[in-house]
């Protein structure tokens, strides 16, 4: 299935019949949820395949309306089913607490041969329950995009960024084609994983955080100068409040599923290296600390010095196998 080719002498690619119609048969999608994320991908979709038919769906009627004026979607439908009728592509730009309770209310209404992609910071949880639940004329393929999202819906939110991709071993490769097609036209670089590492990964760069902000706050909270310590707010960096909304972006899902185990992990290796640091400050061997600063002082450069994507189909594998052994997957 191709999503949106802008020549007039290419023709779409039904993903139920595997037979081409005509592009003036425009194929819907549908966008479920149309906060900034939503909005900025209809208005990409709309930028990149004008022939598109966007239709929108947000339980919120204020949120359908300005996407609507802002011209991300061409119409929205407040019935769900009615609004992912015959659609060809759904993209569920929703919080990861809704996509399950939403798969499940769409599982009976799709079309045959429909795709369904998500945009949550976590994956697992929902591959195996479409696994378990969808109709098997119905493919998922998970997504999250890690584009910081701007203050205000953008056609360009998504330029130039990493847009993960979590598609199941088994994946209708037209289904797949369908949701890369996407990305393409959001302009942002796919990046394939296993759903399983996708979720490791993530525990590591954003559960690991939040949680080490969330104990920064607690023990602030716990401390009997806290009066003072609220005086002297502004020297709290502001990275360690805005933690806890990262930590309601995908850490409650996390909890409630087996990634826990991996978020467990990383916090054992924290734990430790908090605990080296504490036994370095407590000996007062100058040496020691003396190491322990140079070491503080580099993480910085030596984080940004080591980030290299990788370069080849090979490289991918490598780092997946890597990974799933370090938690312990198969």
């Amino acid at each position: 299935m191709t999503i949106g080719q802008p020549q007039a002498t290419r023709s779409y690619r039904c993903l139920s019949g595997r037979t081409t119609v005509p592009e003036k048969q425009r194929k819907r999608v549908t966008i479920v949820g149309l906060g900034r994320t939503g909005q900025s991908i209809g208005l990409a979709l709309r930028q990149g395949a004008p022939s598109l038919e966007l239709v929108g769906h947000d339980r919120d009627p204020d949120a359908s309306r300005t996407a609507q004026r802002a011209g991300a979607v061409h119409k929205t439908h407040w019935n769900l089913p009615a609004a992912c009728d015959g659609a060809a592509l759904v993209i569920l730009a929703l919080p990861a607490a809704e996509v399950i309770p939403t798969l499940a209310a769409l599982r009976s209404e799709l079309r045959p041969g429909a795709v369904v992609t998500d945009t949550a910071p976590i994956k697992s949880p929902f591959g195996r329950w479409a696994k378990a639940n969808l109709p098997g004329s119905v493919h998922y393929v998970g997504g999250h995009p890690l584009a910081q999202m701007p203050e205000r819906a953008s056609a360009d939110a998504f330029e130039g960024s990493v847009y993960c991709l979590t598609p199941p071993a088994d994946a209708e490769p037209e289904a797949v084609a369908a949701v890369i097609q996407v990305v393409d036209l959001l302009r942002a670089q796919p990046l394939f994983l296993e759903a399983e590492e996708h979720d490791g990964l993530m525990a590591a760069l954003q559960q690991l955080p939040a949680l080490a902000g969330y104990a920064t706050l607690e023990t602030l909270l716990a401390s009997s100068a806290l009066a003072d310590l609220q005086g002297l707010s502004q020297a709290l960096p502001a990275e360690v409040l805005s933690l806890g909304s990262l930590a309601a972006a995908g850490f409650e899902a996390a909890m409630a599923e087996s990634e826990r185990s991996v978020v467990a992990e990383w916090l054992r290796r924290y734990i430790s290296l908090l605990q080296a640091t504490l036994t370095a400050l407590e000996s007062g061997d100058e040496e020691t600390m003396k190491a322990l600063v140079g070491r503080l002082q580099s993480a910085p450069d030596r984080w940004l010095g080591s980030g290299q994507t990788a370069s080849s189909a090979d490289d991918a594998s490598r780092r997946s196998q890597y990974w799933r052994r370090m938690f312990g997957m198969r």
